[in-house]
């Protein structure tokens, strides 16, 4: 990518995370969900919740850049896996931490411990970074034991639907996918989803020089999230919307 399309991609990718990201507002939606807690740790010297946000984006837009420039890019579930916990520590540094859920891990692990006695076949994986709670707007509702489950066949299908990836069509194509899948189904973390949803899909972006540019509000990208044929057209819309910015 020569570098007028980077500082390109650079400038959507600043605009992506503030549009879609509440936190990068200073926002905190965690009174909104059941068992969240509040954002931004304490300390001697706290910035801003936004201030935080912003200085995770820039570390997280270095990190992605860095995998195109030197064309290093995810070719196994277990790589991606890797890739997707970076991300979440990258944007979480300052606003979130694994004792802010002490208890409620202990008790996640007791279920995790019991299964594995009663149906020892194939035990279920966890992460501390996952989510504990199951927000009511995902269909599926997937369970937090079955998280790791449900992103081990996603990367698989992301691998597949990448090397398939060779036109602009089917570039915009995968990038509303990961996104519908990731933080529309699946929304894995326990905080940053729509940021590390994001940086995937411009590492993707990026890949395939198809460049697409979010809606102005967190409303306006969340309206099609949960709907697979939605937000493809609206991924269309975006592109549309990125190569008008450009001229």
């Amino acid at each position: 990518m020569d570098e007028s399309l980077f500082d390109r991609w650079n400038a959507i990718f600043r605009f992506n995370l503030t549009r879609r990201s509440r936190s990068a507002r200073g926002q905190d939606s965690s009174a909104a969900v059941s068992g969240k807690s509040r954002l931004l740790l304490s300390g001697s010297t706290v910035p801003t919740l936004a201030e935080q946000v912003r200085k995770n984006s820039e570390c997280l837009i270095a990190d992605v850049g860095s995998r195109l420039i030197s064309a290093t890019f995810p070719s196994t579930i277990a790589e991606w896996h890797a890739v997707g916990r970076h991300w979440f520590d990258l944007v979480n540094q300052g606003v979130t931490s694994d004792r802010q859920y002490e208890n409620e891990y202990l008790a996640l692990e007791e279920v995790r411990r019991r299964h594995e006695m009663i149906f020892g076949d194939r035990p279920l994986v966890f992460d501390q970074r996952y989510r504990l709670w199951t927000p009511p707007y995902l269909k599926l509702q997937i369970p937090p034991l079955l998280i790791h489950d449900c992103l081990d066949r996603f990367y698989g299908s992301l691998q597949t639907r990448m090397d398939a990836s060779g036109n602009e069509e089917a570039a915009v194509a995968t990038m509303a996918y990961v996104d519908h899948v990731m933080d529309g189904v699946i929304h894995p973390w326990r905080d940053g989803c729509g940021r590390v949803s994001t940086a995937l899909v411009m590492l993707l972006a990026g890949r395939t020089r198809t460049f697409p540019l979010f809606a102005e509000t967190f409303e306006g990208h969340r309206v099609t999230l949960g709907d697979a044929e939605g937000h493809l057209a609206y991924f269309r819309a975006c592109v549309i919307r990125a190569k008008a910015l450009t001229h």
